[in-house]
């Protein structure tokens, strides 16, 4: 993914309502070049999903083989010491171990932002309805004037 994207990423959160407004605000005298626009701006926001969601895919599996490996190592410790290791006790454990903690909440994060780019599409694609609907309105209003 280009470097844009990945900065992008980065400030989505942050920057989402200036976002928005610049990209999803209809403005009635612009309607045609909002609309010439709209399927470069909708490609450039569907990769920041894509991203996203590549991200949050990443995450995901990281923390599945990171809690399955210290499953793993807890449970000879505990054996090795002669104490069962029950999967009840092994996932309280793993809940409790700080790298893992902090490999959920960068998941948490990553699904946030992955939640957030595609409400930003769907935005876009309300934008685009209401474009085409507005687009219509001004032709049928322009026929009605140039026909009296």
């Amino acid at each position: 993914m280009n470097n844009e994207i990945k900065e992008l990423y980065d400030t989505f959160t942050d920057e989402y309502l200036t976002i928005s407004k610049k990209y999803l605000q209809i403005n009635d005298s612009d309607i045609e070049a909002t609309l010439m626009n709209h399927s470069a701006i909708y490609a450039y926001f569907a990769a920041l999903l894509s991203y996203s969601k590549k991200v949050r895919d990443e995450v995901s599996i990281k923390l599945d083989k990171d809690e399955s490996d210290v499953m793993a190592a807890q449970r000879l410790k505990l054996e090795s010491a002669g104490t069962k290791a029950t999967q009840g006790a092994l996932n309280s454990y793993v809940l409790s171990v700080p790298e893992l903690v902090y490999t959920r909440q960068k998941l948490v994060d990553a699904d946030s932002k992955y939640t957030l780019a595609k409400s930003f599409i769907n935005a876009l694609d309300h934008q685009k309805d209401c474009l085409v609907q507005i687009s219509a309105n001004k032709r049928a209003e322009a026929k009605l004037f140039s026909t009296n």
